[in-house]
């Protein structure tokens, strides 16, 4: 593999550009998928190359996922085949996600009551809340050479139901779901993806089971959207159409929403570093019914989004 990582590292800004992290983060990141990835060979029964697990690898892996290139275009890249490249990214891939899993983690009730933001009017609250959409590609009828004709059949009738799932009545087009939730200091603590493009944000959230999952402080809530139609342990902004039930005037009722998206805009910030990662803001090109290996993307991407938050955020709301 041609060292890359050399040439893209003499000048840093072209380095966060392309792998989205600092040089002092991508050292931290490279010292715990060493750890992992080393372990893993180890103990596989195949022929262990350690000297694949360099800074070249893990540059090739974190600007893929930054910039989303073709296989074509990493091989030219790096000097590598494009089976090779397709290798490394799904052998190793997991092996990150599994380096950086200890990054988002739900924090106990003491760290929660000590991160309490306290309001008069919105009450207490632990963090934000939030949902976005993949666009993946549409699926499609795929030949296969050696199948019968009943399997085809089979296929064909079951490809309506499966393309209506992906398909999203919002964003008018196929994709996958992902939630995820922030605490007061700006970093992610939750993340779930892999979720149908049919599915509507609240019923994500209600299928997560969010207080029985995860320990909260009593009398806590989390700050959404209009998508979370108000459910349990959400805050959503008040809509035209309960001003009567409410009891309150139109212009209560603009102020009160004003000062929820002015705690709420941190979500979209991380939103923002989220999204920065192209793998999941382009539209996605690998196996749309694989879905661990989208969620270890999207668990990388989270990640690794935490990182940037820790480097270029203030982390105090």
């Amino acid at each position: 593999m041609r060292n890359v990582y050399a040439d893209a590292i003499a000048t840093p800004n072209n380095f966060v550009y392309l792998t989205g992290l600092t040089p002092t983060t991508f050292e931290e990141v490279y010292r715990q998928f060493q750890h992992v990835a080393t372990q893993r060979l180890q103990s596989t029964k195949a022929r262990v190359h350690i000297r694949l697990i360099d800074r070249n690898l893990l540059f090739l892996l974190t600007h893929w996922l930054r910039c989303y290139p073709t296989y074509p275009q990493l091989c030219l890249l790096f000097g590598v085949n494009r089976t090779q490249i397709c290798r490394y990214i799904h052998r190793f891939v997991p092996d990150l996600a599994e380096a950086l899993r200890t990054e988002i983690k739900w924090p106990s009730i003491n760290e929660l009551e000590q991160q309490l933001c306290r309001h008069p009017a919105i009450g207490s609250f632990i963090g934000s809340i939030d949902g976005i959409r993949h666009r993946i590609q549409r699926p499609d009828k795929i030949y296969l050479r050696s199948a019968k004709k009943i399997f085809e059949l089979i296929f064909l009738f079951t490809l309506g139901k499966r393309q209506r799932i992906y398909y999203s009545g919002k964003t008018k087009y196929h994709c996958l779901g992902s939630i995820y939730i922030i605490g007061n200091d700006r970093k992610l603590i939750l993340i779930q993806s892999g979720f149908f493009g049919s599915y509507h944000d609240s019923k994500i959230f209600n299928s997560l089971q969010f207080r029985m999952n995860n320990p909260v402080p009593s009398h806590t809530f989390i700050l959404g959207d209009t998508g979370f139609a108000n459910k349990p342990s959400t805050i959503t902004p008040y809509r035209k159409n309960k001003l009567q039930r409410s009891g309150i005037t139109e212009f209560q009722r603009l102020l009160y929403n004003q000062t929820l998206a002015s705690y709420r805009v941190y979500v979209e910030h991380v939103t923002h570093e989220f999204k920065l990662y192209k793998v999941l803001s382009n539209n996605y090109r690998h196996e749309k019914f694989n879905l661990n290996f989208y969620k270890q993307i999207s668990l990388c991407a989270a990640s690794l989004a935490n990182k940037r938050c820790n480097d270029f955020y203030v982390t105090a709301i």
